[in-house]
């Protein structure tokens, strides 16, 4: 990507010859063909539905290149489940490693309904099923009937070299970003309320409807990823507030702040409370999701204490280098495509 972006996109696509595996990356979107119309109907039935999107059309155009490979990784719900059915239903052969974010957030409470029926079914005939919050995969079991020697927690990773320290000062704001429903923007906000400090909100449009917007709270939407990674750099800190989940939540900015070398104050969800290493006070501040007087309070010590935040900081940086960068991410899903691979010679 020639540095004008992040790899995490790639979903270690470029690291993974590091690993020995020749990969290719293939997505085309939603290219309009003749029956374009009808695909798209089941696709926003089932997002209706789901919450998930269904991009069938793309699963049926791919199904002969699929067929190319010696595993197939689908790396989100929209384009996964689509393949999981075609593979069902006969139609797919080659073994297929399911990345899930947010499936088993999604089916709960609706698992018996005709949609998640039917992701169940589909879902069985897959070889593996990678997530990245540590306790999903309970959920997948509960709600899916995935069996637990097919389910395999993968730490996230983000691209350490995009995403790094640079020079010069805070530019003296607090800085918050997400737009994923389980972002706990009415906490936040009620936190930092009549804090005598600038605050910059990064989120996509709708995403606050209904809610007050403080006076010290700067708002903007849909931020290209160079611009946002520019308000990490002049950020004193950055809050990541999510309500608890079983998925992973956060971690994208969570991961990408830390590893710009910030402070981040988190909520101790159960996707990254065991995961991803964090320790409270060492390399973030974890605070109780939910909690606005606790998240008060981890901001005021943060604005008072800016040397200890700098020592977060510090030890943020070394922690995504150790053990979240996108290469590391590469390698945990080489260990489960070989997995698979050698299952089926």
């Amino acid at each position: 990507m020639s540095g004008q972006g992040p790899d995490s996109g790639l979903y270690g696509l470029n690291h993974l010859w590091k690993f020995g595996i020749d990969a290719a990356f293939v997505d085309d979107g939603f290219v309009r063909g003749r029956l374009s119309s009808l695909w798209q109907l089941i696709h926003s039935t089932m997002a209706s539905h789901t919450g998930l999107g269904f991009n069938l059309e793309q699963a049926m155009r791919l199904r002969a290149m699929l067929g190319r490979f010696d595993v197939v990784f689908t790396t989100t719900e929209s384009c996964g489940l689509p393949v999981a059915l075609l593979r069902h239903c006969g139609l797919v052969q080659t073994p297929i490693v399911f990345g899930s974010v947010g499936l088993a957030e999604r089916a709960e409470g609706r698992q018996d309904g005709l949609a998640f029926r039917l992701y169940r079914r589909a879902l069985a005939s897959v070889d593996r099923v990678v997530y990245y919050g540590y306790d999903e995969g309970r959920s997948l079991s509960r709600l899916l009937g995935l069996p637990e020697r097919k389910l395999r927690f993968i730490r996230y990773g983000v691209d350490v070299d995009y995403f790094r320290p640079q020079r010069g000062g805070a530019a003296g704001f607090v800085l918050t970003a997400g737009k994923d429903a389980c972002r706990d923007f009415d906490i936040f906000l009620a936190a930092v309320d009549g804090l005598d400090v600038p605050v910059k909100l990064v989120t996509s449009p709708g995403r606050l409807d209904g809610l007050r917007i403080p006076q010290n709270v700067e708002v903007q939407y849909s931020v290209p990823i160079g611009e946002l990674r520019d308000y990490y750099a002049r950020s004193m800190f950055v809050v990541v507030p999510v309500r608890d989940n079983s998925y992973s939540a956060g971690t994208t900015v969570l991961l990408e702040a830390m590893s710009m070398g910030k402070a981040v104050i988190a909520s101790r969800t159960r996707a990254i409370k065991r995961g991803y290493g964090l320790q409270g006070g060492e390399n973030c501040v974890l605070v109780t999701p939910g909690n606005v007087t606790e998240l008060r309070d981890a901001i005021r010590r943060l604005l008072a204490n800016p040397l200890d935040a700098a020592r977060i900081g510090r030890n943020a940086r070394r922690a995504v280098e150790d053990s979240h960068s996108s290469e590391a991410y590469a390698g945990r899903l080489a260990g489960v495509f070989k997995e698979v691979y050698e299952e089926r010679i």
